[in-house]
Parts: structure tokens; C-alpha cells; sequence
């Protein structure tokens, strides 16, 4: 009887062993899930840092090309009226530099000057970007 006591406690002693490592195991997966859902909550975040970088770049372009294609049409008004008058007045002097506004006016480009901007909206340094 002995015999099976101990043959049985030898049987237990691998159940329990068994029972162990299963729960060590079971632990494990726990922490590698916990670990894994971690990081995709870090990735989650990440990616919703980036998409709001990238919404507030989109806007600061929209307002800065309607504010430099509208400071251009002003200008372009005011020259092409300049250049009406001129014309009428027969001021050649007046046409020339009528003209000559004109041609620089067209001759710089928006997307140009976007680049400072740019660079500013990535610069620590800069509070405050003029547009």
C-alpha cells in the first residue's frame, strides 16, 4: 500500500510539475498579450499624431496659398488698372513700369515661398508663423 502511495505521490508530483508549467504558460501568453496590446495602443497613437500633423500642414497650405493667390490678385488688379490708366494717358514711363510689376508679380511663384513656411512649421525655435 505504500508502494502505491508513493508510486502515486511520484504520479502527483509530475501532475503538479505538469499543472505549473501550464500556469506558467498561461502567464506568459497573459504578458505577451498585454505587451503586444501595449504596443499597438502606442502605434494607434502614433499614427493619430501623425494623420493630425498632416491635417494641420494641409490647412496651413490652404490658408497660405488663399492668402498669397489673393494678395496676387489684388496686386495684378491694381497693376493691370495702373497699366489702363497709363495707357490712356499715353505715359509711357508709367506703362513700362506698369508692366514691369506685372511680369515680377507672375514671375514669383507661392509654392516658392512655401518652403519658408515650411520650414517654419518644423522649427522649435519659431512661436509664430506670418502669413
Amino acid at each position: 500500500m505504500l508502494d502505491k502511495f508513493s508510486q502515486g505521490s511520484g504520479g502527483l508530483d509530475v501532475s503538479l510539475k505538469m499543472a505549473s508549467m501550464a500556469l506558467n504558460t498561461l502567464k506568459d501568453i497573459c504578458n505577451t498579450q498585454a505587451i503586444e496590446e501595449t504596443k499597438r495602443e502606442g502605434i494607434r497613437a502614433s499614427r493619430d499624431v501623425q494623420v493630425e500633423m498632416i491635417r494641420a500642414q494641409k490647412e496651413v497650405l490652404i490658408k497660405y496659398l488663399e492668402c498669397s493667390f489673393s494678395e496676387r490678385d489684388k496686386a495684378l488688379d491694381m497693376y493691370f488698372h495702373a497699366l489702363d490708366l497709363s495707357l490712356k494717358s499715353g505715359d509711357q514711363q508709367a506703362v513700362l513700369m506698369s508692366l514691369n510689376s506685372i511680369v515680377a508679380t507672375l514671375s514669383t511663384s507661392p509654392l516658392a515661398a512655401y518652403k519658408e513656411v515650411e520650414r517654419a512649421l518644423f522649427d522649435d525655435s519659431v512661436k509664430c508663423i506670418e502669413i
